[in-house]
């Protein structure tokens, strides 16, 4: 994500639309309202997990709209206005990442490998001495990554920079937000090993917490379990009522 996306692919959608190279053959700056014009008529599946947006929002895009920008989007978009060395040059990087992110062989790794330091090489007389960036560097060890710890979605950040999304579902509010994240991650941890609840139980209380963002937290401390209490934010169909040594959820 950050090597190749945010980082080398980044770098070169500077270099071709950023006024700052207007002087340079690659600059494309000159051919980006017609590339926005095509960016919009572009129709996506239904998994894309965003639309199209154009270059004018680039420094607000995200990872993934990095992504399908630079596998499914740009080739076609560049391939009659940048200069042939350096759309091949471009179309090496997306090859190489392309075999590093699928199910490669030893023999692909490798190939991969030639690409990417054939891709490192060029970028100097392509782009001048300061494109060799440690991002740009960092392709040299791609390959060698991959033999060691498998292919590059297995060790990719995106599932990381997703679990934030989730770790936002565990506070409210600005103050103490990070005692909140805890107390709340330790409490579903703590429900989940409670001997007292079933997991039909456990999943309605999930879904309940979920919807929590639209609730009031009620003043009283509802008590799960023997060992578990919690400031429930449940809708008000829904009751925790004590039968004998354990809790279970009622629908009215």
């Amino acid at each position: 994500m950050h090597c190749v996306l945010e980082g080398v692919f980044k770098q070169l959608l500077l270099y071709w639309f950023s006024s700052e190279y207007n002087v340079y053959e690659f600059y494309l700056g000159r051919h980006r309202k017609r590339i926005d014009e095509m960016l919009m008529k572009i129709h996506v599946p239904h998994d894309f997990g965003r639309k199209p947006r154009t270059l004018e929002d680039m420094s607000f895009f995200k990872a993934t709209e990095y992504h399908d920008m630079m596998f499914y989007y740009m080739l076609p978009l560049v391939r009659h206005c940048l200069p042939v060395d350096h759309f091949h040059h471009f179309a090496v990087l997306v090859t190489a990442i392309s075999i590093l992110l699928s199910q490669p062989t030893f023999t692909e790794v490798d190939k991969a490998a030639m690409l990417l330091k054939y891709f490192v090489k060029e970028m100097e007389s392509l782009y001048g001495a300061t494109a060799m960036t440690m991002n740009v560097h960092n392709l040299c060890h791609l390959a060698q990554q991959v033999k060691d710890n498998g292919p590059l979605w297995s060790n990719s950040m995106f599932p990381f920079e997703n679990m934030v999304k989730e770790l936002g579902y565990l506070y409210s509010g600005t103050k103490n937000t990070g005692d909140q994240i805890v107390r709340k991650f330790q409490f579903r941890q703590q429900l989940a090993r409670s001997h007292h609840c079933s997991n039909e139980i456990i999943e309605k209380f999930a879904v309940q917490l979920r919807l929590r963002r639209n609730r009031s937290i009620r003043d009283n401390i509802v008590k799960v379990a023997e060992d578990v209490s919690y400031f429930l934010p449940m809708e008000q169909e829904v009751l925790l009522r004590g039968t004998g040594g354990g809790y279970d959820i009622h629908g009215h």
